[in-house]
């Protein structure tokens, strides 16, 4: 082991044919690995730039080392778009500070600033970040507790217009934006006609949903119509689009009535759903709510079909073929009854399920009869399943 002449730098030899250049920490800054047997002798020279190596393979070599600061600007270079993005880390590392590195970052700090400006509670921090932002780039934020403020105040101006715009007040709304990019420079990509426009077309939306959900349709068109009229690029037809709305809250209504036994109205619902969206996708789970209750409350002739609308999608869904069977059982598809609990029993983890499926099966093959076996007790019983 033999030190450079100023004291920072060590070279070692090994039997591993190489030589290693370390700092004082014990970090590994070159490894010298062009001979082929071990390395018996090694030294600086004078200057420190250069290490001479002798070799069992009866050789000496001379080597170019790196300097420590060549070394730390190698490493600050690497780490150049990270530093300048995350500048808390810039602060501590002195080495890698240049000029142009100071200059991009201040720009990060800045940004920074701007987002923890816009909390009062936060405000203090965001000054600091200026006012290191100016220290590595002078007169980056002339004055940087005004800009602070000022992106708070932005922020408030910004909510109002947006308030003001869902209100229906389109021109105060406008305003409100104006103000707020007269305060905030970073918010000078808004246009406040524009977002003022597209809040106001937000709520109309917002309220036409709600009048189609609630069958208002004529007023949800409007509603729509209004919205198209102050954002023209929103893609949307308002009669397709109310009509889809009211549908699926039809549906969804539907479901609610079938598990509260108002069957025929349940399925009234879905028969208007479909009327006024014929390409409404309804999930199966919704045609099975269909199928299971309303052989329960006693309509398992009329939710047939919607049995089959369940296992259309996925005839392995035990769970579906389950309350098909209840129908057909009820029905009086025997043998369709007993294939779907079969298919259940062996989808179903649940063992007191199990159980009860595979007692049904016997006694129907043992010919008792469905109302013997389909009790009202069990079928109220069922209702929790």
């Amino acid at each position: 082991m033999v030190f450079s002449n100023d004291g920072q730098r060590v070279v070692t030899a090994s039997d591993d044919a190489t030589a290693r250049v370390w700092d004082l920490q014990g970090r590994e800054l070159n490894v010298l690995d062009n001979h082929t047997s071990s390395v018996f002798s090694t030294v600086f020279s004078a200057d420190g730039q250069k290490v001479v190596t002798a070799s069992s393979d009866n050789t000496a070599r001379v080597w170019t080392t790196d300097t420590l600061s060549e070394l730390l600007e190698q490493s600050c270079d690497q780490m150049n778009v990270y530093l300048i993005n995350n500048p808390e880390i810039l602060d501590d590392l002195t080495a890698c500070q240049t000029s142009d590195r100071l200059s991009y970052a201040a720009q990060t700090l800045v940004r920074e600033g701007d987002r923890l400006a816009q909390r009062k509670a936060t405000a203090d921090k965001a000054v600091e970040k200026y006012q290191l932002a100016n220290l590595w780039s002078p007169g980056l934020v002339p004055n940087p507790t005004q800009r602070a403020r000022n992106i708070l105040a932005a922020l408030d101006a910004v909510n109002s217009g947006r308030d003001l715009a869902q209100s229906g007040n389109l021109e105060a709304a406008i305003k409100q934006f104006q103000e707020a990019v007269r305060l905030d420079p970073s918010r000078r990509w808004i246009s406040p006609d524009a977002e003022a426009r597209r809040f106001m077309a937000r709520a109309l939306l917002g309220e036409g949903r709600n009048s189609a959900q609630d069958g208002n349709l004529d007023t949800a068109v409007t509603k729509f119509e209004a919205a198209i009229e102050l954002v023209p690029t929103l893609r949307i037809n308002p009669k397709d689009e109310v009509n889809h709305i009211a549908a699926s809250a039809f549906v969804e209504q539907g479901v609610q009535l079938a598990q509260e036994g108002e069957i025929l109205q349940a399925l009234t619902n879905v028969e208007r759903a479909l009327a006024l969206s014929p390409d409404l996708t309804i999930e199966a789970s919704s045609w099975n709510t269909l199928c299971w209750f309303g052989s329960i409350f006693g309509y398992a002739q009329q939710v047939l079909n919607a049995c089959e609308l369940a296992i259309e999608p996925d005839p392995t869904v035990g769970s579906y073929l389950d309350s098909r069977g209840l129908a057909r059982v009820l029905t009086g598809d025997i043998q369709g009854a007993i294939r779907d609990f079969e298919v259940f029993i062996d989808w179903e983890d649940d063992e007191t399920q199990v159980t009860q499926r595979r007692e049904w099966i016997n006694a129907l093959r043992a010919g008792k009869a469905p109302q013997e076996i389909f009790t009202p007790e069990l079928l109220e019983e069922l209702k929790s399943q």
